[in-house]
């Protein structure tokens, strides 16, 4: 009969969508566990490249809390340092582009604490990538001997712009002249 068939297409329909949202939900799932272990196996190697040369990175003193943070260079490091390209692509050039990009989306920023009284220091290391609009982090630590880490530098200070009253005249009478 028709009321049959309307209540067999409506428990279809259910069905069907219930399907959909379990495929949808495990392919954010599959996506979240691929960038986790993209990130695990980032923080790994770059805490080993730390921890084998400590020389090569900046060790910059924050006075307020005691800790070293360990840069790269002049990186702003509110933004945190990129992570070179791997050595080894696929040679497809969509599967490369593909590899390339995923490591775009991750940075590092490391520091370092030593307990009082210990002849170590803590290395951490955290990742950072932005997934379906939130950042997300993952931290991993390790020993560093102390007399291994180089003498720590003070922080560098990046020079504002400021903006004079002279110059806030000379763009006042610019855009006169250009009105004129």
């Amino acid at each position: 009969t028709l009321m049959e068939v309307v209540v067999a297409v409506a428990v279809l329909g259910v069905a069907i969508s219930i399907f959909v949202s379990l495929y949808s939900g495990s392919l954010g799932l599959a996506q979240a566990g691929k960038n986790r272990s993209i990130a695990a196996t980032l923080a790994e190697g770059q805490l080993n490249t730390i921890l084998n040369n400590p020389q090569d990175f900046l060790w910059e003193t924050n006075e307020t809390d005691g800790t070293l943070a360990i840069r790269l260079g002049e990186d702003d490091p509110a933004a945190g340092n990129n992570f070179d390209t791997p050595s080894t692509l696929p040679l497809e050039t969509d599967a490369r582009d593909r590899q390339v990009n995923e490591y775009d989306d991750f940075r590092w920023t490391a520091f370092s604490n030593r307990p009082s009284d210990a002849n170590y220091v803590e290395v951490t290391i955290v990742i950072h990538w932005t997934e379906s609009g939130r950042e997300d982090v993952l931290a991993l630590s390790s020993a560093l001997q102390a007399s291994r880490v180089p003498e720590p530098v003070a922080p560098t200070v990046k020079e504002e712009e400021e903006t004079t009253e002279s110059d806030d005249a000379t763009v006042e009478t610019t855009s006169e002249e250009a009105t004129a």
